[in-house]
């Protein structure tokens, strides 16, 4: 008898799209359709920026779940899960699963993964951390995580870091807390001519060194630190040009800095892309100054085309970016360790060309996608077959 397949809704309260959600995507896209079928659930604008890429069988819901109660929006979730047979849901990020799992769990849902993502700094109130302001003792306490923890089955942790921060710091039952690395498809990141990529409606000329950073306009991003680090590197590098390729809640508040600064016209914010794979090309240099992360999306790609990368010394970056190989590491919001380290891979050709090569190598033998996707399955085939064991699964211990 032909095994029945299992039926995966994935849950996202995000609006814009990011690191995360690429993540989801990837998993909707490249799930085995003779033993999985998924679905999502997620905001209106979410499901438009993400319709392109999904293929047409995917069921989708669009709801707006609003933590910590999430409202009639709850209900209509779970009634979702029910009418469409759900064995399996899957979470992105603990807010998402404060709306999502009581639904769930009233639809009868059998089995509940989660994807933390990365370390929730929100918790302690820092300024640069997303999500709601103050941070209560139950939230420093991580005591609602631990009680909902007694409802899901598995937490999916994206890098080592991330699974310490939820032994360590959140105390979840290690048994239920597995690691799966995120993978990049090569086959779609990769090296491309810089020339045939560089903007030439923007009347910059394609000598000009190009700094680029990927990712949302949150404060988590690092974008103002990056921006304070210009003035520095434009007295060493002075036709120095930065792109900022994403979308968020802090569009205007960049512009306005941007608008201070001594050159606005090196610095163009692009806006959200779908595919840019042409900024990382045409760029010298990949910046990621974020203030936490999981394991950033971001820095694999950029490895995988073969551009090194300056990023923060935080969470999963370093399991990604090695200092002094693929690219360097300064500590968060320090603002001349960065400009220091953005400017001595722009001074040499030889050392940005051979990081970046490393990069695509170190890229290629940890951060395999078609592993990630298929240890991804096999922990939703533990729903229906709960000793099943997951070759190369890491346990976290």
């Amino acid at each position: 008898m032909k095994p029945r397949r299992l039926v995966v809704a994935h849950v996202s309260i995000a609006r814009h799209w990011g690191g995360a959600e690429e993540y989801m995507a990837q998993l909707l896209v490249r799930l085995p359709r003779e033993r999985i079928q998924p679905l999502v659930a997620a905001p209106a604008a979410l499901l438009a920026a993400g319709a392109a890429r999904w293929p047409e069988d995917i069921a989708r819901l669009a709801v707006e779940l609003r933590p910590p109660l999430g409202g009639g929006a709850v209900f209509r979730l779970s009634q979702w899960l029910r009418r469409q047979r759900v064995d399996v849901l899957h979470t992105h990020m603990f807010r998402a699963s404060v709306c999502a799992v009581p639904a769930a769990t009233l639809a009868g849902v059998a089995w509940i993964v989660e994807t933390p993502h990365l370390r929730e700094a929100w918790r302690e109130s820092q300024p640069h951390a997303p999500g709601p302001g103050g941070a209560g003792i139950w939230k420093r306490s991580y005591f609602w995580d631990r009680v909902q923890a007694r409802l899901v089955d598995r937490y999916i942790a994206v890098s080592q870091a991330n699974a310490a921060y939820l032994l360590e710091r959140k105390r979840l039952p290690a048994a239920k807390v597995v690691t799966i690395r995120n993978g990049c498809d090569l086959a779609y990141w990769k090296p491309r001519p810089r020339r045939a990529c560089w903007p030439r409606d923007w009347g910059w000329s394609e000598n000009d060194p190009l700094l680029v950073q990927v990712g949302r306009l949150e404060p988590q991003k690092g974008h103002a630190v990056l921006l304070e680090a210009m003035p520095r590197l434009w007295q060493r590098v002075p036709r120095l040009r930065l792109a900022l390729v994403g979308e968020g809640s802090m569009r205007r508040e960049l512009e306005a800095r941007i608008a201070r600064l001594q050159h606005p016209e090196s610095v163009r914010l692009v806006g959200y892309l779908p595919d840019p794979r042409d900024w990382l090309a045409a760029a010298w240099v990949s910046v990621l100054p974020s203030w936490f992360e999981g394991l950033p999306l971001a820095a694999l790609e950029s490895l995988a085309m073969s551009r090194p990368v300056v990023a923060s010394d935080v969470d999963g970056i370093p399991e990604v970016v090695r200092h002094g190989i693929n690219g360097f590491l300064a500590p968060p919001g320090n603002t001349a360790a960065l400009a220091e380290a953005i400017a001595e891979l722009l001074g040499t050709q030889e050392g940005r060309e051979r990081m970046g090569a490393a990069g695509r190598t170190w890229v290629a033998e940890h951060f395999d996608l078609a592993q990630q996707v298929e240890e991804t399955a096999c922990v939703y085939e533990q729903a229906l077959h709960p000793h099943t064991t997951c070759a190369g699964l890491r346990q976290a211990a």
